[in-house]
């Protein structure tokens, strides 16, 4: 069941770029003016801004944020692990009361 998960993500991620690469390649012209408007403070590039290029740093940056967010969530729990080991080292294991002759089990 797992290895059926991971093939399917597996296909999912390498449909998705290929359908990146194909809109890349395809749109290569396209360009926008890109601006920022708080009420307070505008700004505007110069010169247009290819689309591709802009979907591109949009898709980085959430990627970029995914990985360190992940290998944050992945250092807390490999410490957490590390501290409840710790802990259960140091307490003193639970023996069960054994009979001592066989008697004991009739």
């Amino acid at each position: 069941m797992q290895r059926n998960f991971m093939i399917l993500r597996l296909i999912l991620l390498v449909s998705v770029a290929v359908l990146g690469w194909l809109f890349f390649v395809q749109n290569t012209d396209a360009t926008t003016v890109l601006g920022l408007n708080l009420g307070f403070a505008a700004w505007k590039f110069s010169a247009p801004q290819p689309v591709t290029l802009l979907l591109l740093g949009s898709f980085s940056l959430g990627l970029l944020i995914g990985v360190v967010r992940s290998a944050i969530r992945s250092s807390v729990r490999s410490q957490r692990a590390d501290r409840l080991e710790r802990e259960l080292s140091m307490t003193p294991a639970a023996t069960p009361d054994i009979p001592e002759t066989e008697d004991a089990w009739d």
